[in-house]
């Protein structure tokens, strides 16, 4: 399945919603569900610096493309672990910037749409010369996790959001060095 890249345009927000939502009882992304917003709140958040949408080409003349993934940027300044990652990180928070909503059809896994969209973002944060934090639920179901190891980030401590149900376990932040 080829694929391409492309800044995402307001067209695609609906797009995105629907992916993350199919995808969502496999893969327990996001981890609320229902949230208590919008699912387009979810996906285009306040401080976004930048997003991207994958799409396959399409087969014949006739077929559309299909949206297969998405990611997004964020300037972590007044978000609600920013300064837990900074602590982390050892860098003023308006100098990190972190990966969000990256999501991945399921279907169309295992053929790079992920490593393609974080190449993207990484690059992208380190133009802006922030340093890349991300914050990930690293439980038996997420892939996620195995996916930033392999790319070199490394987990730099645990934080317990005020939207993580009690018993589960804390949430992974994470830096790319």
């Amino acid at each position: 399945m080829d694929f391409t890249l492309r800044p995402r345009r307001p067209a695609d927000v609906p797009l995105v919603a629907d992916l993350i939502m199919r995808q969502q009882p496999q893969t327990r992304y996001p981890f609320r569900n229902p949230l208590p917003f919008p699912i387009e709140e979810f996906v285009v958040r306040d401080g976004e610096l930048a997003a991207w949408v994958a799409e396959t080409a399409p087969e014949t003349t006739a077929d559309a493309r299909t949206l297969v993934g998405h990611v997004s940027v964020l300037d972590v300044t007044d978000h609600a672990i920013g300064p837990s990652w900074a602590d982390a990180v050892g860098r003023p928070v308006e100098e990190l910037a972190a990966v969000s909503v990256l999501v991945v059809d399921l279907d169309a896994g295992r053929r790079g749409i992920a490593t393609r969209l974080m190449d993207e973002c990484e690059g992208y944060m380190r133009d802006l010369g922030r340093t890349p934090v991300l914050e990930v639920v690293a439980d038996a179901r997420s892939r996620a996790l195995g996916l930033y190891l392999r790319r070199g980030w490394r987990v730099i401590g645990e934080v317990r959001p005020r939207w993580l149900p009690p018993g589960e376990g804390p949430v992974k932040i994470m830096m790319l060095d």
